[in-house]
């Protein structure tokens, strides 16, 4: 799948609290999706200019024409790291390795039930056969829509 593409369908997503996407756009015009709990963020530009920015402070970066550090011109190349003195570290990689990397991130608070109100319950039965006992569990589920209140319905998944 193509980079851009790739990361298109990354901000389209709908997530979990603490994750918000900012300038959602689907044209892939400067967007971004940030961790509200810890910092990290990926953006991207109609420039194909990727950026992922870890809880630490780390950043990973398509290549610039230039960088400056420690008010030095850089023309860095994919695979240069640049550490400041704080620890701090920029990994200039290709637009694939970005957003693969922001994808391991933010892909594990996709919300896949995001427009339904959900409702599991477990049950339990247990019943004696001559000298043995079998234990059974039953999981019943339960979703509605979240965006209908005049829904009172749910549809059950046994």
């Amino acid at each position: 799948m193509p980079t851009t593409k790739k990361a298109i369908e990354l901000v389209s997503q709908k997530y979990h609290s603490p994750i918000i996407v900012l300038g959602n756009n689907k044209q892939g015009i400067n967007n971004c999706i940030l961790d509200t709990n810890n910092g990290t963020l990926f953006s991207f530009s109609e420039n194909n200019s990727f950026t992922f920015k870890d809880k630490h402070g780390n950043f990973w970066l398509t290549i610039p024409k230039s960088f400056v550090f420690n008010d030095k011109h850089y023309y860095p190349k994919i695979g240069d790291v640049f550490t400041r003195t704080d620890g701090i570290k920029y990994f200039f990689k290709t637009g694939d390795e970005v957003v693969n990397v922001a994808s391991a991130y933010f892909e594990k608070y996709i919300d896949i039930y995001y427009g339904f109100n959900v409702q599991w319950k477990l049950c339990y039965f247990s019943e004696n056969e001559e000298d043995r006992k079998c234990h059974y569990k039953l999981v019943d589920q339960k979703f509605k829509s979240a965006m209908y209140d005049k829904i009172k319905a749910y549809i059950s998944i046994n």
